[in-house]
C-alpha cells in the first residue's frame, strides 16, 4: 500500500484575504532521485496547476486530511511542467507519516517510461497497450484511476501530446498516465471538452519531461542571490553589533562563498545546539551578569575579520548539526584559533551567524526558475555580408542566412543538432532570409 503514495492531491491557496476561498485542487507525482539525478522528495505536477499559488500543500493517501507545505522549484509554462520540493521540515514529516503508517524509510517513487515507444505507429492492428491515469479528479478525497488505451498525438498550443481514452477531468491534471508497469510515460494535462466529444484526453509525453528536468531542477542563480541577501543582512547585524558600520560588497561576497561550504545544514539545528548546550561558555557583562557566550558573539571575537577562519567556522557548524557537542566544547578549550586553515592564502572570509536567527530563514523562499522554452528554440542575427559567407563557405549561389546565436536546451533546433555559431541558410529547399 504504501506505493500508493507515489502520487498525492495538490492543494492550492491563490491569493486572496478570505480564507478557503479560492482554492483549487490538482494532482502531482514523486520522481526517481536516481533516475533523474534529482533530490530525494522531488515532485511534478501541472505549471498550470501551481503558476498563480501563494501557498501549496499536497496530501498524501497515508494521511489525506494532513497538509504538507511544498515550494515550486522550477516551472516552464511552454511545456506545462512544474517541479515541486520541500523544505528539509517538510520532506521528514513526509518520511515519518510512511514510517508511521508502513515502516517504510523511503518516499514511493515513479519511474519514467520512453514515451515515444507508446504512439501508435499504424493501424494494421487496433489492439493497444492499456494505460492508466492517476490523480484525484474533480478534487475528490482519495485517489482514483480510470483506464484506457493510447489513441495517438494531437498538436495543439504549439506542442504534441499524446491522446488516450483513459479519462481525466478537472483536478487529474499534473498526476501521472503510467504503462502495464506502472511507469510514467506522461502528464495528464488537458482534455477537450465539446458537445459530441469524447474520449480526448491529452497528456505530456514523458519524455519531454526527462529532457525539461536539468533546467527546470537548476535553481543556482536564485538560490546564490538569496543567500547573497541573507548573508548581507546577517552581516549587517554582526558588524552593527561591532559599531562597524555598513558591510561593503566584498565582505557580502565573502560571505556567500563561506555559505557554500555548509549550504546542506539545517541552521536551526545548529543554534539550537550551541545555545542548549552553552556551548561557548559564559562570560560576565559590565554590570556583573554571567550570561551565555552567543554564536554571535563566537562569531565577532573568532571569525569576523580572521584568515582562514571558514576552516573553523566549517567545523563548529558541522559538528554542532550532528549533535558533537562534546568536539566543538574540546575545540574551545583548545583555542578556537588553532582550527584556522594555516595554509589559507586566500582572501579572508567572513561568516553570518546565519542560525542564530532562525526565525528569518523560515520565511526566505527561494523564487522558483522560470524557463521559457520557444517551439523552435533559438536565437538568430543576420548576416548577408561576403567575409561571413566565405568564412562560413557557403555555397556559391548562397547570398543571404542567419548566424543562431542562442539555442534553448529543449527545442528542437537543439535535438536536431543545432549549435551557436552554426550557420542557417536552407531548411529543405527553402532559403531563410530574415
Amino acid at each position: 500500500m504504501a506505493d500508493q503514495n507515489s502520487v498525492f492531491q495538490i492543494i492550492v491557496q491563490q491569493a486572496t484575504p478570505v480564507a478557503y476561498k479560492n482554492m483549487a485542487a490538482g494532482s502531482g507525482f514523486f520522481i526517481d532521485p536516481l533516475q533523474n539525478n534529482v533530490a530525494e522528495g522531488t515532485m511534478i505536477t501541472n505549471a498550470h496547476v501551481v503558476r498563480t499559488a501563494q501557498d501549496i500543500f499536497i496530501r498524501l493517501p497515508a494521511a489525506h486530511k494532513t497538509d504538507i507545505r511544498a515550494q515550486v522549484l522550477g516551472m516552464s509554462t511552454d511545456y506545462d511542467i512544474a517541479v515541486l520540493h520541500f523544505q528539509p521540515a517538510e520532506l521528514k514529516k513526509v518520511k515519518a507519516i510512511l514510517k508511521q503508517r508502513y515502516d517504510v524509510s523511503e518516499i514511493p517513487t515513479l519511474k519514467f517510461a520512453n514515451s515515444d515507444l507508446i504512439h501508435p505507429k499504424h493501424f494494421k492492428n487496433p489492439k493497444r497497450a492499456p494505460v492508466y491515469a492517476r490523480g484525484y479528479p474533480l478534487g475528490t478525497e482519495y485517489q482514483m484511476v480510470t483506464n484506457g488505451v493510447v489513441s495517438g498525438l494531437k498538436h495543439t498550443r504549439s506542442q504534441c501530446y499524446i491522446v488516450t481514452t483513459a479519462t481525466i477531468n478537472g483536478g487529474n491534471s499534473g498526476g501521472p498516465c503510467v504503462n502495464g508497469d506502472g511507469d510514467v510515460i506522461g502528464i495528464n494535462s488537458m482534455k477537450l471538452v465539446a458537445k459530441g466529444v469524447e474520449e480526448i484526453n491529452m497528456i505530456i509525453p514523458s519524455n519531454r519531461v526527462i529532457r525539461t528536468l536539468p533546467l527546470l531542477t537548476d535553481n543556482g542563480d536564485n538560490v546564490n542571490f538569496m543567500q547573497a541577501i541573507i548573508a548581507d543582512i546577517m552581516l549587517r547585524k554582526h558588524l552593527e553589533k561591532r559599531k562597524v558600520g555598513r558591510a561593503n560588497p566584498q565582505e557580502v561576497a565573502q560571505v556567500g562563498e563561506l555559505l557554500q561550504g555548509v549550504e546542506d545544514l539545517d541552521y536551526k539545528i545548529v543554534v539550537s545546539n550551541w545555545n542548549q548546550h552553552s556551548v561557548g561558555g559564559f562570560k560576565r557583562q559590565k554590570d556583573g551578569v554571567v550570561t551565555p557566550v552567543t554564536i554571535s558573539d563566537w562569531y565577532v571575537k573568532h571569525v569576523h575579520g580572521k584568515e582562514g577562519a571558514h576552516s573553523l567556522f566549517q567545523k563548529v557548524y558541522k559538528h554542532l548539526h550532528e549533535n558533537e557537542i562534546e568536539e566543538v566544547i574540546a575545540m574551545r578549550k583548545k583555542g578556537f584559533q588553532h582550527f584556522r586553515c594555516l595554509d589559507c592564502q586566500s582572501e579572508e572570509i567572513e561568516c553570518t551567524g546565519k542560525g542564530e536567527n532562525s526565525q528569518m530563514m523560515e520565511k526566505v523562499i527561494v523564487p522558483p526558475r522560470l524557463v521559457t522554452i520557444p517551439r523552435l528554440g533559438f536565437g538568430f542575427s543576420n548576416s548577408t555580408g561576403e567575409k561571413t559567407l566565405k568564412y562560413y563557405n557557403a555555397p556559391p549561389d548562397i547570398k543571404e542566412g542567419v548566424i543562431i546565436s542562442s539555442v534553448s536546451e529543449c527545442g528542437l533546433m537543439r535535438l536536431s543538432g543545432f549549435e551557436c555559431g552554426d550557420f542557417l541558410y536552407k531548411i529543405g529547399n527553402a532559403s531563410v532570409i530574415l
